[in-house]
């Protein structure tokens, strides 16, 4: 378990550490309001759901079935989410979908590798 926290708070912290950089260069001009919220909210999601179906791993059909729900939840709650943050701040809309979408593929490809990890273990 502390691996996986390990792994998924660097992830976090890079993902933080490029926004403050590319600002710092005048990348862009200025970080999407809801960044800390987005960053975060994909965080704890991705530690709830690889903790979720470690306690499954070892039962194939249940392991199945569980992630796949949490694929569905973990879509329908960040929609859900992003949403919120769009309406909120229409003017940074697109900003804060574009570092949602990245923070979503980075941590989603996080939770597969470290899932195969574990099943091939």
């Amino acid at each position: 378990m502390f691996k996986l926290v390990l792994y998924t708070g660097i992830l976090a912290g890079l993902i933080w550490l490029s926004l403050a950089v590319g600002l710092s260069f005048d990348w862009w001009d200025s970080l999407p309001s809801f960044s800390t919220a987005i960053i975060l909210s994909q965080w704890i999601g991705v530690i709830l759901v690889l903790f979720v179906l470690k306690m499954s791993i070892k039962n194939p059909a249940r392991f199945t079935n569980e992630y796949l729900l949490s694929i569905v939840l973990k879509l329908i709650v960040f929609g859900g989410l992003i949403l919120v943050f769009i309406f909120i701040d229409r003017n940074g809309a697109v900003k804060n979908a574009l570092l949602f979408i990245i923070c979503y593929g980075a941590f989603t490809t996080l939770e597969v590798s470290l899932l195969f990890r574990k099943l091939r273990s």
